[in-house]
This record gives C-alpha cells, sequence and structure tokens, in this order.
C-alpha cells in the first residue's frame, strides 16, 4: 500500500508537470485560435484526471485536507457563485457559461497543486520552470534573428505582450535555481539573460518593463545596497533603450487605446452596476466606443475592421464584467496569496505574484490557459510555505463536495471540447468563404453550440452560415441565420447591415430602416449603413408615392 501511495503521488506530480509543459509550448495549426482552446482542454483533461486520483487518496485518508481552510478557497468559489450570478446580466449566455464555468477547474487545480506540492520537494518544479524558460528563450532567440516585424514575434502565446509576460514571471524562478549546483546556477543565469534580452531588447513591450521594475522593487527592498544598484541598472539600461530606438520609446498612441478602453469600460460599469455578465466585455463595449477618443484613423476601424476583445486590463475587465463583487473577490485571491507569500517570507513567489498583478493592468493573461496555470501553481507554492500543519483527513460534506467539483469540472470539460471543435470548424469556415466555396461554410456551420457561438473577432458564427445561404440566393434562411446571429451579439456592424439588407430584399424597407439606423448609432458614420439608410428612405417615399 505504501509503494502504490508513493507511485501515486509521484504519477499526480508528473501529470502537474506535463500540464504546465503543454500549455506553455503546445500550439495546434487546425484552429483559428491556436493556443487557447486546445489547451483548455488538456488543462482540463488533466485537471479531471488529478482531482480523481487525489479525491480517491482523500477517501482513504491519505490525503491532509487542512490547506481547505485557507480563505483563498472559499474566496474562490464565491467568484465562481458571483460569476453565475453574472449570466442573469449577459446578452450572450454561452459566452457567459464558458468564462463560468472555466472557474471551476481553476479551483480544482488550484486544490490539487497544493496538495502534490505539500507532499513533495518543491525544487522539482523549479528546475522544469527553468528548463520550460531555457525551450521559450532558445525559441524567442531564434524568432529575432528571423523576424523582422516585433508585433510577430509571438513564440507559443499567440501574443507579443503574453510572451513577454511569460518570460517575466519565469524569472524569480530561473534567480532561484541558483542556489541549486552548478550547473543549474549556469542554467538560470542563461535564462534570466535570455529572458531580459527579449522582454527588453527583442519584444520591447514596456506594460512588461513596468512590472518587471516592480519585480525588481519587491525583490530588494529589504536590501538597500541591492535596491540602489537594480536602481542604478535600470536607469543605464533605460538610457541604453533610449539611444537605440529614440522617441519610439514614448510611442503613446497603444497606451491612450487601452486608456479609452478602460473609461469605456467603467462608463458600462456605471450603466450596469452588477456587471455586463462573464465574457461579454466584448459584446457590451461597442456602443461606448464612440465616446472614446479614438485616433482618426481608429475611429473608421474600430470595431469594423479592428476588434477590441478584451480590455487589455484583467482587472478593469474583471470589474465591467461581474460587477465589484466578483472584482473585490479576484482581487482577494491575490492578497491573500501575497500574505501566505510575505508571511512565509518567499521572495521568489511574492515577487511573481507582484509581476503577474502589474502585468495584469496592461494585459489579458486571464484570458489565456498558461498564465491561469502558472499562477495557480505559484499560489499553490505560497499556501505550502505558509500553511500551518495540522493534518485533517476528514472534512464535512467531503463527498458531495467531490462529487459537486468533479460534475462542474467534467461539464466544463466538455465546454473546452466543443469551444476546441468549433475554432477547427471557424478555421475550415473562413478558409472556405475566401475561395467561396460556400457548400463547405454551410457543412461546418451546422450544430452550431450555445456555448460556442462567436470566433476570435467577436463575430456570430451563424454569419457565416447566412452568407453562405446569401450566396446560394436562398434569402429566407439567410434572414433567419442573421437574426439568430443578431440575438448573440446585438452590436456586431456586418450583422446589423446584412440584417438591413436582406430586410430590403424581402420588400420590408420599415425593418431595412431600423437596421440601419441602429447601425449609425453605433457606429456613426459608417458608410455601407449611410448609403444603405439613404436607398431604403428613397424606397420608402416611393412606396408612399405609389399608393397615393
Amino acid at each position: 500500500m505504501f509503494k502504490m501511495d508513493f507511485l501515486s503521488r509521484k504519477i499526480e506530480y508528473a501529470i502537474l508537470v506535463a500540464i504546465l509543459l503543454f500549455c506553455g509550448i503546445h500550439t495546434t495549426k487546425t484552429a483559428m485560435d491556436f493556443t487557447v482552446t486546445s489547451r483548455n482542454l488538456a488543462w482540463g483533461i488533466g485537471t479531471l484526471l488529478l482531482f480523481l486520483m487525489i479525491t480517491a487518496r482523500a477517501m482513504e485518508g491519505k490525503v491532509d485536507l487542512s490547506i481547505l481552510k485557507r480563505a483563498v478557497f472559499p474566496v474562490y468559489a464565491g467568484l465562481f457563485l458571483v460569476s453565475l450570478f453574472s449570466v442573469t446580466q449577459a446578452i450572450n449566455k454561452g459566452e457567459a457559461w464558458y468564462y463560468t464555468f472555466r472557474i471551476l477547474p481553476e479551483i480544482a487545480f488550484l486544490f490539487c497543486a497544493t496538495v502534490i506540492v505539500m507532499e513533495n520537494d518543491i525544487n522539482v518544479i523549479v528546475k522544469w520552470i527553468v528548463i520550460l524558460a531555457l525551450c521559450l528563450g532558445g525559441y524567442g532567440i531564434y524568432q529575432y534573428f528571423t523576424i523582422e516585424n516585433t508585433a510577430v514575434r509571438t513564440g507559443t502565446m499567440a501574443n507579443m505582450n503574453l510572451c513577454s509576460t511569460a518570460h517575466l514571471l519565469m524569472i524569480p524562478f530561473s534567480i532561484y535555481a541558483w542556489r541549486y549546483s552548478k550547473i543549474w546556477k549556469i542554467l538560470g543565469v542563461v535564462a534570466v539573460a535570455v529572458a531580459l534580452f527579449i522582454i527588453l531588447f527583442s519584444l520591447r513591450t514596456r506594460s512588461t518593463w513596468v512590472a518587471l521594475f516592480a519585480m525588481t522593487l519587491v525583490a530588494t527592498c529589504r536590501n538597500w545596497k541591492l535596491l540602489l544598484i537594480m536602481l542604478l541598472l535600470f536607469l543605464l539600461t533605460g538610457i541604453g533603450i533610449y539611444l537605440i530606438r529614440g522617441n519610439n520609446v514614448f510611442y503613446a498612441e497603444s497606451i491612450l487605446e487601452r486608456f479609452d478602453l478602460w473609461l469605456g469600460s467603467m462608463s458600462m460599469l456605471k450603466d450596469h452596476p452588477l456587471g455586463v455578465g462573464a465574457g461579454n466585455w466584448r459584446i457590451n463595449i461597442v456602443p461606448y466606443a464612440k465616446y472614446m477618443n479614438l485616433s482618426e484613423a481608429m475611429k473608421t476601424v474600430a470595431f469594423c475592421k479592428v476588434y477590441f476583445q478584451r480590455a487589455h486590463n484583467d482587472w478593469v475587465q474583471m470589474i465591467s464584467e461581474l460587477g465589484p463583487a466578483g472584482f473585490i473577490l479576484y482581487l482577494s485571491l491575490f492578497v491573500l496569496s501575497l500574505y501566505y507569500a510575505i508571511k512565509a517570507r518567499s521572495v521568489l513567489v511574492y515577487s511573481c505574484l507582484t509581476a503577474f498583478m502589474v502585468d495584469a493592468c496592461f494585459s489579458f493573461s486571464r484570458e489565456r490557459t498558461f498564465y491561469i496555470v502558472y499562477i495557480l501553481i505559484v499560489m499553490a507554492i505560497a499556501i505550502k510555505l505558509s500553511h500551518d500543519h495540522k493534518p485533517i483527513y476528514k472534512v464535512k460534506f467531503e463527498y458531495l463536495g467531490s462529487v459537486i467539483i468533479l460534475a462542474g469540472v467534467s461539464f466544463a470539460v466538455v465546454i473546452f471540447g466543443i469551444r476546441y471543435e468549433t475554432e477547427c470548424k471557424v478555421f475550415k469556415m473562413i478558409h472556405a468563404r475566401q475561395k467561396q466555396q460556400w457548400h463547405i461554410v454551410l457543412s461546418e456551420s451546422e450544430n452550431i453550440s450555445r456555448f460556442s457561438t462567436l470566433d476570435s473577432f467577436c463575430t456570430p458564427l451563424l454569419v457565416y452560415r447566412g452568407m453562405g445561404n446569401y450566396a446560394k440566393r436562398d434569402f429566407s434562411r439567410a434572414i433567419t441565420d442573421f437574426q439568430r446571429a443578431y440575438a448573440v451579439n446585438p452590436n456586431q456592424i456586418h450583422v446589423l447591415n446584412q440584417l438591413a439588407q436582406l430586410w430590403n430584399i424581402h420588400q420590408r424597407p420599415d425593418m431595412s430602416k431600423k437596421y440601419y439606423e441602429e447601425a449609425l448609432n453605433l457606429f456613426p458614420g459608417n458608410q455601407q449603413a449611410t448609403n444603405g439608410l439613404r436607398k431604403t428612405n428613397e424606397i420608402i417615399v416611393a412606396m408612399k408615392g405609389k399608393r397615393k
């Protein structure tokens, strides 16, 4: 029995490491979003397997369940309940269900990761993180020499900002490895040097620079001499970057656009004090775009050709979607984890948490699987280092709680699978539409699940089906498709314009006028809607003339 328990623990640790590595490295070429859906599915399945194995040992009294007394777990459960309530506020219920039920694998994974690091030495996972940092760093160096466009140097993270964040978050672990043997000291130094080169000179993402600065201040604040040395190094590095890039360092259009999105989000919160629903920010932000001080070039393409899919600030997006209650609970997860880390005097953990929290002010890490997995492992280490060992092997409602979490995680995995399958279909539909292969578009757009109704540009998938039926001149089915698309995203310019056009075809200019006016209310000056409304008004005048 002892050997079986020992083997089980080793397998659990291996699965945990495998999830981290897979979510950090894997990409797929068959889905439109080549990182999120496939990583979600693998993470969900891995979490389900870990939870089953650990729960089985817990039922036999072989797992210390006293960690469940840590406040972070009931706070996480509260976040799930607030998100569950937010479904009632959502326009698109499918998106809300997805983002709500994704919280349950997070809770289960945090529990499993905490149990695993409590029972094992954290040095193993530290070393694997260093190896991952070296792998991603090597790929980053390769892209630096082979890709001229900085924005395309995304590594395995689909976005240059997210790629830079990944390198940043692994720096504390690479430094921590310096306390090991000589080979690990060398590997740690190389990993840190490569990460800094990519952050400062290859990707040059200024939000990550801010997070790096904050992380360094927090890590060295107890040692004034080291703090002064680091400040001097930052000053010299800043001067060097300015000499290389010149005034481009102070390019402000990107941050100003984000600031506009944040102000728009706050206006949205005033109108929806309980939040707009989990995952519904990108739908509800559209009406507030006309109040934003976007550049003239951006005003003509915002939400028509350029789609803002997130607030580029996890904190702003959280309060916009889940309201103040969700924001407080989400923030509490990090405050508690920081408390655990500071209590344990773990510079490794609280510097990493600080970097994540600051970077989240400019990024969208919460949307991406790797960062969720990574920060939950960091939180698990924080719990381990600060936990008072008073073993408890039985808790109230242990069996019922396990069944509920197991059912919730299983349901989340099903949703992950559906969304992965949908992303693969979207990939095929977009390529088929470009080639005008409408039979493929119609085939791939059949049986769209309510849990995955939008593509990466917030376009309802039924739009593709509507376009296919329109191309085949089946206008009755086309208008039905666009009406259903309107139900899942009423703020999409192409949905509104196509509905207006189809109502004209059906000789209902009154309905056509309604949708053109709605389009112009959301997108003042939109050329297609302006021209369409003018022609529709001419039709209405002509019809009135005939009646007379």
